[in-house]
């Protein structure tokens, strides 16, 4: 058994393989991998080596082969006894908030009913009905719902009773999507599982037995398919492989040597790699490098020379032919042309708009385009819409020279695979540096600055307005219900926050400052019974109703007694705003909000 360090993200990394001893032609003796392991612990290389050395190492038997190409398969199933913990089903509303998860046992996440979201190691990952989301113990993820409808998933706890061995893995000790070919049995598994045990506080022995029959029945569907770990497996070596360019793309990259690290051949490497990015590794490379020569074109002083050594080209002559031959233009040439953004959200698509620059794609609210479709041209903008695959699709065939995005938007690290992409942290600017920022990349910071100075005008003659109507020791407070829940919302960048608190100066309730805004979170769920605790004197309510769903469902919460009972409903101090409206933070959010926050005291 042989082992090799690698290092990633500023960390080391151990990984094992298991290989045997041949003579070539000419007689010398050479090493071949019959096995890539992946990590282990003290105690599993203890193990295999002795196994390894009394020849019992159960996967030398058999068809090598199958089995090589089953690593996560065979080593979640080696266990002798699994034994099921726990089987729930989890709601994620709309637009529901990240969630960092980490498994406490090997978990099983199981579409029910929508599309759920997950995010990998920083890459963005959907998962269908047809797919489960396998979770180790230990192991974490972010999970979330942003779609329009309800998501809903079976949650599957189990763990080993067999002590000589860790926990279930998948490559890498990470989470992993496996997909599946009986989406409809697995469901009805989990259902008929769930009638067992939901409400039942101690089972018979018939209905253990019954249920852990239930349990194997489900394994067994999601396991079976020989090709389930060699596609996981596949996944993990283009992840790498894709990561070490991204990360190394200014050296040489040399492919044979990203194969000896994945433990592969460089030819295996080459079919993988084309099979799952529909192009070559070589071509790949190109076309990252390329990318990021146009991003530095548009961002950097440095000089043409500068940039192509930069991107892993010592000769600027054979770089400048190479960049012509791309996008028609020499790099001297390009610097100086008209450049096409576009905006891979909703609010850089806004701020675009504002700053008069209509995007050749992005995401739009349809009353926003109602405002700008007044003042500028939008027929050569391609509006966006939810399905990731023909986004990607439309913004490759278009090509702008710089796309704007958050660093967490669904979907980004394939995107920057096609076009260049220009990213900040969305939780490290507020909504004034981040348009600031953006008018920067695009040449336009004293438009930007003159419309703050204009904002800051408007604002300052509303908060006198509004001081005759609310007093400054009188508190404001921002509450969204959806269905039959409660959020409460800070100064961040949803809801009205940064306008109601961080522009127009109202005062929220303590408790709102110490627990909400001070620690810096967004929002707040609260139960109905805690209104009175988070009640303001003047409440900004915005209904966010499930799809499908009417305001009647408002009513669970609006016709409470703890609703009846708060002062501003006593005092018709509570105010109805639209929901579209209050959700941005972009200028033209933000001005249509402040129009609606005075429209309710002229009336």
């Amino acid at each position: 058994m042989k082992k090799q360090s690698v290092h990633k993200q500023g960390q080391l990394y151990t990984y094992y393989r298991i290989v045997e001893s041949y003579r070539d032609e000419q007689g010398k003796n050479k090493h071949r991998t019959i096995q890539y392991i992946g990590r282990l612990s003290d105690e599993e290389v203890v193990t295999i080596t002795r196994q390894l050395k009394e020849h019992s190492y159960p996967f030398l038997e058999g068809s090598r082969s199958s089995k090589l190409e089953n690593k996560q398969q065979t080593r979640l199933l080696s266990s002798k006894v699994w034994v099921p913990l726990s089987l729930t089903i989890v709601t994620y509303l709309p637009a529901h908030l990240k969630e960092w998860i980490v498994a406490e046992h090997d978990t099983l996440m199981i579409v029910k009913e929508g599309q759920a979201e997950a995010q990998i190691q920083g890459s963005r990952l959907l998962i269908h009905a047809n797919q489960v989301l396998f979770c180790p113990a230990g192991s974490g993820v972010f999970l979330y719902n942003a779609s329009a409808q309800p998501l809903q998933v079976f949650k599957v706890m189990f763990t080993s009773n067999d002590s000589t061995l860790t926990s279930s893995r998948s490559a890498m000790n990470l989470p992993a999507i496996i997909s599946t070919h009986s989406p409809l049995e697995i469901q009805r598994l989990c259902k008929e599982w769930l009638e067992i045990t939901e409400y039942a506080t101690e089972l018979s022995m018939e209905k253990q037995i019954y249920s852990q029959l239930l349990f194997y029945q489900l394994l067994h569907l999601i396991w079976n398919d020989q090709s389930v770990a060699t596609e996981a497996s596949h996944l993990t070596l283009i992840e790498q492989a894709v990561h070490y360019v991204k990360t190394h793309y200014r050296e040489e990259i040399r492919r044979d040597v990203i194969a000896a690290q994945l433990g592969i051949t460089p030819e295996h490497f080459s079919r993988i790699f084309r099979k799952y990015k529909d192009c070559s590794f070589t071509e790949y490379v190109y076309r990252w490098r390329m990318n990021m020569a146009k991003k530095d074109l548009q961002s950097s002083s440095a000089s043409i020379s500068e940039i192509a050594k930069r991107n892993a080209y010592p000769d600027d002559h054979y770089f400048s032919r190479r960049f012509k031959q791309s996008f028609s233009l020499s790099p001297k040439q390009y610097q100086s042309s008209k450049k096409q953004y576009a905006a891979w959200n909703y609010p850089f698509t806004a701020m675009l708009l504002h700053l008069d620059i209509v995007p050749q794609a992005g995401y739009l609210e349809s009353w926003k385009w109602d405002i700008y479709h007044r003042k500028l041209d939008l027929s050569t903008m391609n509006i966006l819409h939810t399905d990731l695959d023909q986004s990607i699709q439309l913004m490759n065939k278009l090509q702008p020279d710089l796309v704007f995005a958050y660093q967490d938007n669904a979907g980004k690290e394939m995107l920057e695979e096609y076009v260049p992409l220009q990213t900040i942290e969305i939780d490290d600017y507020d909504w004034k540096q981040q348009w600031l920022w953006l008018a920067e990349q695009v040449g336009e910071v004293r438009q930007a600055e003159q419309w703050l100075h204009n904002w800051n005008t408007q604002v300052e003659q509303a908060r006198k307005q509004l001081l005759q109507q609310i007093p400054s020791h009188q508190t404001v407070g921002i509450y969204k219900i959806v269905s039959e829940k409660i959020y409460v919302y800070g100064d961040q960048r949803s809801m009205g926050g940064p306008l109601i608190y961080q522009e127009l100066g109202h005062q929220p309730p303590v408790i709102v400052q110490e627990r909400i805004i001070d620690q810096h979170f967004i929002c707040q769920q609260i139960e109905i019974s805690e209104l009175n605790l988070y009640a303001a004197d003047h409440m900004i309510v915005i209904h966010y109703p499930v799809e499908g769903e009417t305001a009647t469902l408002i009513e669970p919460v609006m016709e409470s007694e703890a609703w009846s009972q708060l002062q501003a409903v006593q005092n018709k101090q509570v105010y109805m705003m639209d929901r579209n409206i209050f959700y941005g933070f972009d200028p033209c959010s933000l001005e249509a909000q402040l129009h609606l926050w005075l429209q309710q005291f002229r009336s």
